[in-house]
């Protein structure tokens, strides 16, 4: 994947702003998304309709099913678009068979009626990963994505459009001409009108499609440059050599041999003459004039006088129970605040267990949980096997049984940057160090495809056995 070529800017953001940038995308590609999504439905739409023997509400959901057809060949021109590599007309029998591949069954099967579609549908298309992998990877992507809300909201914007064209069509007939029953196109399958209810849903679809698939492939992106980096290792890429640099430096610097030499200040003009000045414009009859103006005013009597002298006497001195009130407040807020204050420093210096329920803990394990030394021994089993990666691997797992036991608890599908946060502020510098170095040779073994080398896991493995207060003895 050449991200030099990407061109979109991509950092991590929001799952809206993710959104917002598929349809920025689907606007600016739509007429080559939409002619080739009607290559790929109408086809298929005229041999639905051939096997469906003018069935109109079979017709109608076989379109429907088959959805995720129509949306592989969009998705697969999207992806090269965005690299800067426009298919050719050559490539257009290619991409639109793309529906077609088997790895793609399980959006017409079980997967049909998923609300993570758009994301399911990058990862089984681009990534073509095996089952096993890739349940687990959907998993990781799929978190904080918004897809399904996504989902929701294409289905109404078709259902808008679909019965705005029912409503306008049936607005714009003129009164002399057969009108279009709207019961019966919603309602009877055999009417004439259910027919042309049904090809406007079908014009619908495919107007919406562009903007569903592209915002559910920049939701794919949007989480893959969150979890690999990608921003980051792009910035890399387009940064410039180092001499390279100097040249705009340089550049910069020219001008200032060509400035001109400094002017010689101004005299300001004395006070006295600026004070005349003033004085005579104030005076002008253009700036300004006076006048005095009479004015009849009632008189208050003296009932409603020594009101407003009680008021103002009030305003200028509180009451003596406003002042304990505001004492009693601040001490109460202070006691808060202590408080909070007292329970955070004993949760950061007490995140462990009580040495007899740990003592408990540890002394009856759980049944399917193994000892550090197992977890050891497995591990170097794994490096005398040549497999660092997966010795990786059951290092990271080990990691996550021991917080476990030190009573970290961490939600179901925990991404390793959330577990990495959460021991580092719940756990020891001691604990949060070495765990924070193998989450990250695991993230680089997983997702980037890069597995440690062999030293690398003996020296975690080292850490992790001083983590697990055990000493060397071999």
């Amino acid at each position: 994947m050449r991200l030099e070529r990407l061109t979109a800017q991509l950092r991590p953001c929001p799952a809206w702003q993710a959104i917002d940038l598929g349809f920025a995308l689907a606007r600016a590609w739509f007429p080559a998304l939409w002619a080739l999504w009607w290559c790929t439905a109408l086809p298929l739409t005229l041999i639905v309709l051939a096997l469906a023997w003018l069935h109109s509400d079979l017709w109608l959901l076989a379109l429907w099913w088959c959805k995720p057809l129509y949306e592989a060949p969009l998705l697969l021109w999207a992806s090269r678009a965005l690299f800067d590599e426009r298919p050719r007309r050559g490539a257009l029998p290619g991409m639109l068979g793309a529906g077609l591949r088997p790895r793609l069954l399980p959006l017409l099967l079980w997967r049909r009626l998923s609300p993570r579609r758009a994301l399911v549908l990058p990862l089984l298309l681009l990534e073509g990963l095996p089952q096993r992998a890739r349940r687990a990877r959907l998993r990781t992507l799929a978190g904080g994505s918004a897809s399904g809300w996504l989902t929701l909201v294409c289905y109404h914007l078709e259902a808008i459009l679909w019965g705005g064209m029912l409503l306008g069509l049936y607005l714009l007939i003129p009164e002399g001409l057969p009108g279009i029953d709207l019961i019966a196109a919603l309602e009877d399958s055999a009417a004439p009108a259910y027919w042309i209810s049904s090809a406007c849903y079908l014009l619908a679809c495919s107007l919406i499609a562009p903007f569903y698939v592209c915002a559910g492939f920049a939701l794919y992106l949007s989480r893959r440059t969150e979890l690999e980096g990608w921003d980051i290792e792009l910035a890399f890429r387009r940064a410039p050599p180092p001499p390279a640099a100097v040249l705009p430096a340089l550049a910069l610097l020219a001008p200032l041999l060509l400035a001109p030499p400094p002017a010689e200040a101004e005299t300001w003009p004395a006070p006295e003459a600026a004070r005349a000045r003033i004085a005579e414009v104030l005076d002008s009859p253009d700036f300004g004039a006076t006048r005095e103006v009479e004015l009849w005013l009632p008189v208050a009597d003296p009932a409603q006088r020594s009101t407003e002298d009680a008021e103002a006497t009030w305003s200028a001195t509180p009451p003596p129970w406003l002042a304990g009130t505001i004492q009693w407040g601040l001490v109460t807020l202070g006691a808060i605040a202590l408080l909070i204050l007292i329970r955070a420093l004993w949760r950061e210096r007490s995140p462990r267990l009580p040495r007899s329920a740990r003592t408990e803990h540890e002394a009856a394990p759980e049944p399917h949980s193994a000892s550090p030394i197992d977890h050891e021994t497995e591990i170097r089993r794994l490096l005398a096997a040549d497999d660092p990666g997966a010795a990786i691997g059951a290092l990271y797992r080990a990691s996550l049984e021991r917080l476990d036991r030190l009573g970290l608890s961490l939600p179901p599908g925990a991404t390793e940057g959330s577990c990495v946060q959460r021991a580092s502020a719940r756990l020891p510098h001691r604990v949060g160090v070495p765990f924070a170095a193998i989450a990250a040779a695991r993230q680089h073994a997983a997702y980037g495809d890069r597995d440690p080398s062999a030293a690398h896991v003996e020296r975690l493995l080292s850490h992790w056995r001083r983590w697990q207060g055990r000493t060397d003895a071999h």
